[in-house]
């Protein structure tokens, strides 16, 4: 532990020995490592002090295995084979053994075969087992892999990297290296708008459909379905390329660049209202390359439907007499999906009739979604809290229950209700 070694006696003519195993620190790759002893004492004079010394001297082996990597085609389809070719080359001073380097394939990524110039390729392990290299000498392993369905428009980046070698390298900054493919394909988006939110029968209905290429590539014969709900009547359309076929409502748009729009607009009429609302939907229907995001590739545009019927009925329904009364009902019902305002009926009395002053009734349902809250003796209903409605009869808390049990009013743009 002090570095000493005593030796003690030694006789005339005799040589004694020791032998001693280190191990070589971590760090000292490619760096001289000197060892010296010395003889530092004896009781007897030394006549020749020069031989009291002596040192050795190693260098530290050291390899600096650099990768590389390429591949045949950065802008592959679906379907097709691409080939990766990874050199790793020794730059160092000393012979590497023991090379091997992992080359993974990443998702979208079959492997087909494998080429190295030397040692072997495990495609299940993903490891290249290389073997020697020598000084400032490479070897080289080619991949072949297929492109998956569903790559495209997507960028797959693989990397190859040093995975073991018998000796330190000294420059680990190089002991990897990325190749990037980008699978062709084209991501396209469908927006589209109406320019009313409710109709009636008879109204127009201006749909606007807007088709985007989000990339990476460009799309080619590209198609879009427009099919026209039921409840509507095709006028006219504009659209800045391509052709809409009314007949078969397709619009054939063509090559859309990537980053660039193409829009179609249609003009409609309203019939046939059968419905609550209008749903009309546009659909991305062909591409010539693949479309990585399919959620959307389509899209809708609601209208709410407006119906105001108005019925009117007598109380007489035979022939009546001078001088007696004639009650006329008029009935407006809202059988639509949106509430109407502004409504205003006339009704002129025939001739021949006299209106009864202060004859008219007017009634309408009522009905609110808002909550109230109880306050008759700082008790509460049970079936509200003020911020839930009301379910069947109400109860106050620690008070009679029933509907006759007290009095509750809800008030409406002052009226009573």
């Amino acid at each position: 532990s002090n570095g000493l070694w005593n030796v003690g006696s030694l006789s005339v003519g005799t040589t004694v020995s020791l032998v001693i195993t280190g191990s070589v620190n971590a760090g000292t790759a490619d760096r001289y490592i000197t060892n010296s002893v010395a003889l530092t004492g004896a009781r007897q004079p030394d006549t020749n002090w020069v031989n009291n010394t002596s040192s050795v001297s190693i260098r530290v082996r050291a390899v600096d295995l650099g990768v590389t990597k390429s591949v045949d085609n950065t802008a592959p389809y679906e379907g097709s084979n691409i080939v990766y070719s990874i050199i790793v080359t020794n730059n160092g001073v000393d012979i590497a053994t023991g090379v091997q380097i992992r080359e993974p394939l990443t998702n979208y990524l079959t492997y087909v075969s494998s080429s190295p110039s030397q040692g072997t390729y495990d495609s299940t392990t993903k490891v290249w087992t290389a073997g020697t290299i020598g000084v400032s000498a490479s070897a080289t392993l080619a991949i072949t892999a297929s492109v998956n369905a569903g790559a495209g428009g997507k960028s797959l980046t693989n990397q190859a990297a040093l995975y073991a070698s018998d000796q330190v390298d000294t420059n680990s900054a190089n002991n990897s290296a990325t190749s990037v493919v980008t699978v062709v394909g084209a991501d396209l988006e469908i927006t589209k708008y109406a320019s009313v939110q409710t109709a009636g029968e008879g109204d127009m209905v201006v749909y606007t459909i807007l088709l985007t290429n989000k990339g990476p590539n460009t799309a080619t014969s590209v198609t879009v379905s427009e099919p026209l709900n039921t409840s509507l009547i095709y006028v006219s359309h504009t659209n800045s390329q391509g052709a809409y076929d009314s007949t078969t409502k397709v619009w054939t748009v063509g090559t859309v660049t990537n980053g660039y729009s193409a829009s179609l607009t249609i003009t409609t009429t309203v019939t046939n209202l059968g419905y609550l609302a209008i749903t009309n939907w546009s659909s991305v229907t062909t591409s010539g390359v693949p479309d990585p995001v399919s959620a959307n590739n389509s899209n809708k545009a609601v209208i709410l439907i407006s119906k105001l019927y108005i019925y009117k009925s007598t109380s007489v329904l035979i022939p009546t007499y001078p001088g007696s009364n004639i009650t006329y009902t008029l009935i407006a019902t809202n059988a639509g999906a949106t509430t109407l305002t502004g409504l205003i009926v006339t009704d002129s009395v025939p001739a021949g009739v006299s209106y009864v002053p202060s004859s008219v009734q007017i009634s309408y349902p009522y009905s609110s979604n808002n909550t109230c809250l109880d306050q008759f003796n700082a008790q509460a209903f049970a079936g509200s809290d003020g911020t839930t409605n009301w379910a069947n009869d109400w109860q106050e808390l620690g008070e009679a229950n029933g509907a006759a049990a007290g009095y509750f009013r809800i008030e409406a743009d002052g009226t009573n209700q």
